[in-house]
Parts: structure tokens; sequence; C-alpha cells
């Protein structure tokens, strides 16, 4: 049933035009069925809504200076209690962790960590994450798991906020849409994660001057 199934899937990818949206997914597909044609395959990051975000950025006040900001899903693949365990008494002071999201993790690490150094906002729709972001000393995107090509990792490069990640998936792709060396820092680590954000925030919060293209815009992928 496998092989077979194999089989049809390699069909069906030599028959069809495919996207994927990173170099790690397309490798993990062929390890499943190593004998597919990919010739109509291509990859094609996720994108974002470049002048949306660029405009939250002109709107957005100057970036508050010890805020680190967690948006997404609180679930376990996205690693919000491994960081937040790692991080307990190893921030500065003046760290204020923001974490705005909802899921199934919420409640339980809410009574874990939340307290005058962490702080659960619960569900933010887009926009108001997306002020959250800009408003961030550094952006963490922690996930443990593997992520194809994170949208969140895109948002805080466009949004010009310094992003620190773990270099797992197709999360390393991301530094090539970095809009000034060291935005995207890749660590191996949770502790080493932890580390690079203790760095980020002895130095002055980043102002970049807005560019005027982001190379995962939609319009310029399309």
């Amino acid at each position: 049933a496998v092989r077979r199934y194999r089989e049809q899937t390699a069909r069906a990818f030599a028959m069809h035009k495919t996207v994927f949206v990173s170099h790690f997914l397309q490798r993990q597909f062929q390890r499943a069925v190593p004998h597919a044609d990919l010739a109509r395959c291509r990859v094609i990051p996720n994108f974002v809504d470049y002048p949306r975000l660029a405009a939250t950025v002109d709107g957005a006040l100057a970036p508050v200076a010890g805020r680190v900001v967690l948006v997404g899903r609180v679930d376990a693949g996205k690693g919000f209690g491994e960081f937040l365990a790692a991080a307990a008494g190893r921030l500065p002071e003046l760290a204020q962790v923001l974490v705005a999201g909802d899921g199934p993790q919420r409640a339980l690490l809410e009574g874990r960590h939340a307290g005058p150094g962490v702080r659960f906002l619960g569900w933010q729709d887009y926009p108001g994450a997306l002020s959250l972001a800009a408003s961030a000393h550094v952006c963490v995107v922690p996930s443990v798991c593997e992520e194809a090509c994170s949208t969140t990792v895109l948002e805080a490069l466009a949004l010009g906020r310094p992003c620190i990640a773990l270099a797992r998936g197709g999360t390393p792709e991301l530094a090539a849409y970095q809009q000034y060396p060291g935005q995207l820092q890749l660590a191996w680590s949770m502790p080493d994660l932890v580390a690079r954000v203790r760095r980020q925030l002895a130095t002055a919060p980043a102002r970049p001057s807005r560019a005027a293209a982001f190379g995962a815009d939609a319009a310029h992928i399309l």
C-alpha cells in the first residue's frame, strides 16, 4: 500500500504543477518519494503583503527597549514553553516578554510563567499582531518543529525587526530576505537562542530606514 501510494504520488507530481514553499520541504518529499519527476515543481516561499507591513512600520512608534515579542499558536510545536523555561531568570531586568496568541498550551504556560516580566496577551487580530511585532526590541520564533516556511519570521524581517529563531526546517533559507546583516539570527539550541536574545537586548533597539522593496512581497514574487 505504501509503495502504491508513493508511485501514484510520483505520477501526480509529474503531471501537475506543484509548489514547495522551501527547498527543505522539497528535500523531505524527495526522501519519501525519491523517484518522483519534479520537472514541473517550483520552490516559491510564502509571501507577505509588504505595502501593508510597510504602512504598519510607518505608523508605529519607536520600538520599545526590552520588549521581546512572540506571536503564534501556543501549542507544543511552537516552542513557547521551552523558550520561557530556558529564559526564566536569564534575561535582563528590563526585558518584557509578550506572548500574543492562543492555543492548547496557553493556560498551562500562563500558570507557570506569567508575571511582571512575562505577559500573555491572548489572540490578537492581524493588525494588532503586526503592531506588536513592529514595537519589539526583538522578535523570537522558537519553533521546535521543523517549520517549512515561517510567515512569522518573514513578517518580522519585513517590519525591520531583529528576529531570532532556531535553525530548523526551512527557517535558515529565510536569511535571504534580511533587510540588513544579522537581522535574522539562527540558534542551534534553546540555550543558544536565549543567549542571543540577551545579547540583542544589550544593544539599542534597531530602527533601520524602511526598504523600498522586500524580496518576499507577494507582488514581487507573483
